[in-house]
Parts: C-alpha cells; structure tokens; sequence
C-alpha cells in the first residue's frame, strides 16, 4: 500500500451505540486481515473498535470506550483531539464505539 487513502465503505457517524465499518468485503470475515480506516473526531473523545465476529452475529459484548486510568488500561481505545483526522489498520469490518455521542466519522478504505 503505497497511496492515498481511498475509500471502500460508507462513512459510519460513531457515538455511544456499537457499529460497525464494513468495507464491502464479501465471504467469511478473517479477524487477521486488516483494512485501513480514515478516523475523524468531532469532539475531543476516545474512540475503540473490536474485531467482527468470525462467525458473523452483533456487535462484541461487554467492551466499552473509556479513558484509561494508572493501572488500569483501556484495550483497543485511542484518544483524540476535535478536528483531528488519522489513518489506522485493524481487522477488516471492525466494530467501532466512542466515549460520547456523535463524535467519530469512521470510513474503511485502503491507503495511507
């Protein structure tokens, strides 16, 4: 991957309600395959994702968007600053949740 993002879904708004960022890929999902995601904060907030079942079904149970703590780390979640807009990879047709209401735009694609 050598180019600029390009997008490969439609653009998810992320607020408090799991959802996920589907990037149109068809078949099995293989939680070892990545897909780039264009990750843009409305709010300063943080954002986590999980991967999407194996087996298809809903979104992943009992994970949350939270800061983390000293001893006390938040897995899969990253803070992020209003207006700040970043290009991550992790497995394809993740599922994505924030720490407030309508403060992520999540886009799947491919590129840098």
């Amino acid at each position: 991957m050598n180019q600029a993002f390009t997008p490969g879904g439609p653009t998810v708004l992320i607020g408090t309600t799991p959802l996920q960022a589907t990037s149109g890929l068809t078949g099995v999902v293989d939680p070892t395959q990545r897909t780039a995601y264009r990750v843009r904060c409305l709010i300063n907030g943080y954002i986590s994702w999980a991967p999407a079942n194996r087996t298809g079904g809903g979104a992943p149970q009992g994970v949350t968007s939270t800061a983390p703590a000293a001893g006390t780390p938040s897995e899969n979640t990253i803070g992020m600053l209003a207006g700040q807009c970043e290009i991550f990879t992790l497995p394809q047709n993740a599922w994505f949740y924030a720490s407030a209401a309508v403060s992520f735009e999540v886009t799947p694609g491919e590129g840098i």
